[in-house]
Formats: C-alpha cells, sequence, structure tokens
C-alpha cells in the first residue's frame, strides 16, 4: 500500500507474510536510490506485559527446599527470557529453567540461606509486571504445626504498594499443602 503523504513523501507499507531476512529495493526512474537495496530482519513484536509468572517460587521459599514457579510467555511475542535470583547478600543463585511447552517454562531454584530473595524475569532484557519478585526465605521449621485433619497446611503471604497517589495495595496468598 502506497500513501502520498506530501508531493515528494511517501509511506509504502507492505505486510510481510513470516518473520525473516528481507531486501527492499528503492529505485527513482529504474535506478536504485543510495544504500539501496535495504536488508531488514523482520520480527515478531514482543510484550513482556504479556508475560505471567505465577507459583509458590515466587512468594515464598524454605532454605534447602526446591522453588518453584511457572512463566508463560505464548502471548508476548517472540524474545529471549532470562531469569536470575539473589539473596540480599547479592549472591547469585544457581536457577534451572525447563521449556514444558512453546514460550512455557517450569522454573526451580533452591535457597541457601533465610534471607529475602529477589527473582528477575526479564522478556527481552525487559522486567515483565511483578518482576523483580521479593521472595521471603525462612528455615525449614524443626516441626510442621498440624492444623488437625488429613494433612498440614501453610500459609504464605506477601503484600506490595504502588508509588501512586492512590496507594493501591495487592496482596499474594500462598497455600502449601505439601507435608
Amino acid at each position: 500500500e502506497i500513501t502520498n503523504l506530501t508531493p515528494h513523501h511517501y509511506k509504502v507499507t507492505y505486510p510481510v507474510p513470516e518473520e525473516g531476512e528481507y531486501k527492499v529495493n528503492i529505485t527513482f526512474d529504474d535506478v536504485h536510490i543510495p544504500k539501496s537495496p535495504f536488508h531488514i530482519n523482520v520480527r515478531t513484536p514482543f510484550n513482556p506485559s504479556s508475560v505471567l509468572a505465577t507459583g509458590p517460587g515466587l512468594l515464598y521459599g524454605i532454605v534447602g527446599k526446591v522453588s518453584l514457579f511457572e512463566v508463560d510467555c505464548s502471548a508476548a511475542g517472540n524474545a529471549p527470557l532470562n531469569i536470575n535470583v539473589e539473596d540480599d547478600n547479592h549472591e547469585l543463585v544457581p536457577v534451572r529453567v525447563t521449556e514444558t511447552r512453546p514460550n512455557c517454562y517450569d522454573v526451580s531454584f533452591i535457597p541457601q540461606r533465610p534471607l529475602p530473595h529477589h527473582v528477575n524475569v526479564l522478556w527481552n532484557n525487559f522486567n515483565i509486571k511483578g518482576s523483580p519478585f521479593k521472595v521471603n526465605v525462612i528455615q525449614r521449621p524443626e516441626k510442621d504445626i498440624n492444623l488437625g485433619g488429613e494433612g498440614k497446611i501453610r500459609v504464605y503471604y506477601s503484600t506490595t504498594t504502588s508509588s501512586e497517589k492512590r496507594k493501591k495495595y495487592r496482596l499474594r496468598l500462598c497455600v502449601d499443602t505439601t507435608a
């Protein structure tokens, strides 16, 4: 599609069928203009706000136990996913990322210290919504509290506030029913 903007300026739109390398030839009176053909690398746009990270590993952790969460990038376009975890002493914690289906990942790490940890989830080097996540890490209790019934239950929570004029509070709650 060619749109005449002014007598000497045009806007040309061409929907490419797929990602890849393209050459764009621009000529005037059948002669290439300077630097034509142009080489263009077309990629699908990415949207880090469409990445969703969920799971108990973004809320709490127990020293020496695997912390798990999932990251779903399927609605965010194509881009690299980067995840790092560090404790309050700025010590990096090894992270394992496993792709479970296209652009969906299981993520795990094992905290080694009872300190707050920070989980950074980046899509094309941009923080996703909520990142960095502050994870409260505690020592494993010597004795679990039995609330009655057949199983054991732990409830962990964290709150965040926005810095807008009207404060908004967000409560993240996780119920762990594993023994």
